[in-house]
C-alpha cells in the first residue's frame, strides 16, 4: 500500500506540474505547440492587414476594403479565440486526470487535496472556461459588425452601435475574467 500511495502522490505531483505549465503559457495569453498544430494562423501579412482593417472598422472603409476584411476574418478572426479554447479544453483534460488520481488518492485516509490547491485549480479551469467563451463571443460580435457594415449600414447606424456597446461589454467581461485568473494564478503558481 506504501508503494502505491507514494505512486499516486508522484503522478499527482507531475499533473499539478502539467497543469501549471499550461497555466502559465495561457496566462500569458500564449498557446502550446499542441494548439498552434490544431488551429493554424494565417500568414503574417494577412494578419496585420486583418488587425488593420478591423482597427479602422470606426472609419468609413469602402466595400472592396468590406469584402477584403470578411475574406481574411474567415481565415485570421478565430485563430486566436481558437487557439484559447484549445487551451482551456487541454487543462480541463489534465483537471479531469487530476481529479481521477485525487479520488484514487483519497481512498487512504492520510491525504489531504488541500496540498495541492485542487479547490483552486478547479476554480482555474472553470474560469478559463469563461473566457474562452467570452473570446469566442467576442468574435461572434466582430463578425456581425463586418456583416451589418458590408449589408451597407453605416457606422454610425442603430445596429452598429449596438453591437459596439455589446463589444464593449464583451470586453469589460473579459478583463475581469483574465484579472480574475491572473490573481488564482498567481496564488497557485507562487505555492
Amino acid at each position: 500500500m506504501s508503494v502505491y500511495k507514494t505512486l499516486l502522490d508522484d503522478k499527482i505531483a507531475e499533473q499539478v506540474k502539467s497543469l501549471g505549465d499550461l497555466a502559465i503559457v495561457t496566462g500569458r495569453g500564449a498557446s502550446n505547440d499542441r494548439a498552434e498544430i490544431l488551429v493554424k494562423e494565417c500568414r503574417s501579412e494577412e494578419r496585420s492587414e486583418f488587425e488593420a482593417l478591423l482597427a479602422s472598422l470606426n472609419s468609413e472603409l469602402n466595400k472592396y476594403e468590406l469584402g477584403r476584411l470578411t475574406n481574411l476574418f474567415g481565415d485570421c478572426g478565430h485563430v486566436f479565440a481558437n487557439r484559447r479554447t484549445s487551451m482551456y479544453l487541454q487543462m480541463q483534460d489534465e483537471f479531469n486526470e487530476l481529479k481521477t488520481l485525487v479520488e484514487m488518492r483519497n481512498q487512504f485516509e492520510d491525504f489531504d487535496d488541500n496540498s495541492i490547491n485542487y479547490s483552486k485549480w478547479e476554480e482555474l479551469v472553470r474560469n478559463e472556461e469563461e473566457i474562452s467563451k467570452i473570446f469566442q463571443d467576442m468574435v461572434r460580435v466582430q463578425g456581425e459588425i463586418i456583416n451589418v457594415l458590408l449589408s451597407g449600414k453605416n457606422v454610425n447606424s442603430e445596429e452598429v452601435n449596438n453591437l459596439l456597446k455589446e463589444a464593449q461589454e464583451i470586453k469589460n467581461k473579459l478583463g475581469e475574467a483574465t484579472e480574475k485568473a491572473s490573481s488564482i494564478r498567481v496564488s497557485l503558481i507562487s505555492t
